[in-house]
């Protein structure tokens, strides 16, 4: 019986523990398709840098380059440009 117990209360350890997030918070991101079929995305890194792709090209931008709008706000500009 003792084994027993000893053994769910070790199992149970490790799925309460395996189940723990510590990897940190998920990057706040937004993204959307411009009428030409692109899909524009900007990430926060948690940094003051931005990671801006638009299909398989990311590039790294800085918190001046937004000039002061939010992540939406740019990424809804720049899909309403892509023509």
């Amino acid at each position: 019986m003792m084994k027993k117990v000893v053994l769910v209360v070790g199992l149970a350890a490790v799925f309460l523990t395996a189940c723990s997030k510590d990897d940190g918070p998920a990057k706040k991101c937004e993204s959307c398709t411009s009428n030409a079929g692109n899909t524009h995305k900007i990430c926060d890194n948690g940094n003051e840098t931005y990671d801006y792709t638009i299909g398989s090209t990311t590039t790294t931008i800085t918190k001046e380059e937004l000039a002061g709008l939010s992540i939406k706000q740019v990424v809804e500009a720049t899909c309403e440009l892509d023509l």
